[in-house]
């Protein structure tokens, strides 16, 4: 029986998402080499110090990667260590699985694509493993509001923009998943072209 993680201290968990990323890191390259730490997880850990979700989130650096080789090589790397929960769609646009640890452990694993390429801007070193990137604080919070914007109505964007005035940042550009469309559809069929899509 696996043991999940959801009743350790923050002290415990730190221990064995590190683990995680440290065995990662080590064994699957290819997941380094294309992908960046995100979400709450890595802003949790190495910002806040504390946890509340319970994953460790990947996302491709270059828009519209197909992460079905990341999940070969992590499979390869960890034999029979990743139970596939939701398997990649026919463009491998992400998957998630339980990654099993040692010690009878396991943690959410998830690598998504994304939409746009990630500036190596955005991205710093992460403090708990060497030879990672995980996202910038900038670079999470921006995709949290226009998450959260693109949500809500928009009397709440002005809300969103005074909290971070309060929290001394200012958006450079303020731009909406949904007028990327065009964007996303040109990407498609380069892709398609390429017969990758």
């Amino acid at each position: 029986m696996v043991r999940g993680i959801h009743d350790m201290t923050y002290s415990r968990f730190s221990q064995v998402l590190e683990e995680a990323l440290r065995l990662l890191v080590k064994r699957c390259p290819r997941l380094v080499r294309m992908c960046y730490w995100a979400g709450t997880s890595c802003i949790s850990m190495e910002e806040l110090q504390h946890r509340q979700s319970f994953d460790l989130g990947f996302h491709t650096r270059k828009a519209l990667t197909d992460v079905r080789p990341i999940l070969a090589a992590i499979q390869k790397a960890f034999p029979g260590k990743l139970t596939v929960v939701q398997a990649p769609d026919e463009f491998g646009s992400g998957f998630r699985g339980l990654f099993k640890l040692p010690g009878r452990r396991a943690i959410t694993l998830e690598v998504l694509s994304n939409f746009e390429d990630v500036a190596e801007s955005e991205l710093v070193p992460s403090s708990m493993v060497n030879g990672l990137r995980r996202v910038s604080l900038a670079r999470y919070l921006a995709d949290k509001i226009q998450c959260g914007a693109e949500r809500s109505e928009a009397r709440f964007a002005s809300a969103i923009e005074r909290d971070l005035a309060w929290l001394g940042l200012e958006c450079d550009t303020r731009v909406r998943q949904s007028e990327r469309m065009d964007d996303y559809r040109t990407r498609l069929e380069r892709l398609k072209e390429s017969g990758r899509a």
